[in-house]
């Protein structure tokens, strides 16, 4: 259910986070970097609380995800 939160919203976060804190990041290729939310989707955190979510790189997020 968050996970389908934070999917319909995505692109529209990413432009309002581009109005207050400049373009969000991408990738080499072009494509947008992951959102990372620190209190995780699947333990109750906030799909789209702006004090949730960080830009990472792929590879970053991945790894995050695992630990």
């Amino acid at each position: 259910m968050a996970r389908d939160r934070w999917d319909n919203i995505r692109g529209g976060f990413r432009g309002r986070w581009a109005e207050r804190f400049g373009a969000w990041p991408t990738e080499a290729n072009g494509k947008p970097y992951q959102g990372h939310h620190i209190r995780d989707l699947s333990h109750g955190g906030n799909p789209t609380d702006w004090d949730n979510i960080i830009p990472f790189p792929k590879d970053i997020h991945q790894t995050l995800n695992g630990l």
